[in-house]
């Protein structure tokens, strides 16, 4: 999949989608063959934090986590470079100065094995970012966001919604009591 970093994502419906956002939600490291895309040297503490942030995401967000492994076009187009561990199925929302980013779990492979050098805001909001799921986290996305809640449920919220929804549908498949 490719999209032109910091254009609107509209990648999948839901977080994943521009329209569910109330501030832009933008397209970063989104990289295909035989699309170009930026090089450059990165600051050193740019990967460690995305694979920080990529390592949390499974426990606060993992009902967004695609169900499948995407493969680098690059490398099989190329020479594959590096083995830098990747977990592709996964996705980061990032806050930013009035926009979320949203990256691929294979940024930290572009990066380290293919010298991919994202836009420098992108850069600075990762670099800023809280621990992901943290409250810090979760403000931070919000006040992204026009200060509306954003469209992501952590973890708990999905199994918090789940149970609601079973309640009610046992609710409904209840006999009436007899009085």
């Amino acid at each position: 999949m490719h999209f032109e970093d910091l254009a609107l994502c509209y990648y999948h419906s839901g977080p994943c989608d521009a329209n569910s956002w109330s501030s832009p939600l933008l397209s970063v490291g989104w990289l295909e063959h035989p699309h170009e895309y930026s090089t450059g040297v990165t600051p050193p503490a740019l990967l460690d934090r995305l694979e920080d942030l990529i390592a949390r995401s499974w426990d606060h967000y993992p009902s967004f986590a695609f169900r499948g492994s995407h493969q680098c076009s690059l490398c099989a187009h190329g020479s594959p470079v590096g083995s830098r561990a990747t977990r592709s199925h996964e996705n980061l929302w990032i806050p930013g100065d009035g926009v979320i980013y949203l990256t691929p779990g294979m940024i930290t492979h572009y990066i380290g094995d293919h010298s991919y050098s994202p836009p420098e805001s992108f850069i600075h909001a990762v670099l800023d970012c809280p621990d992901y799921g943290s409250h810090a986290y979760c403000s931070a996305l919000r006040a992204s966001n026009a200060n509306q809640p954003p469209p992501l449920l952590t973890n708990q919220e999905v199994d918090e919604k789940w149970s609601r929804e079973r309640d009610q549908f046992l609710a409904r498949r209840r006999p009436p009591t007899s009085a």
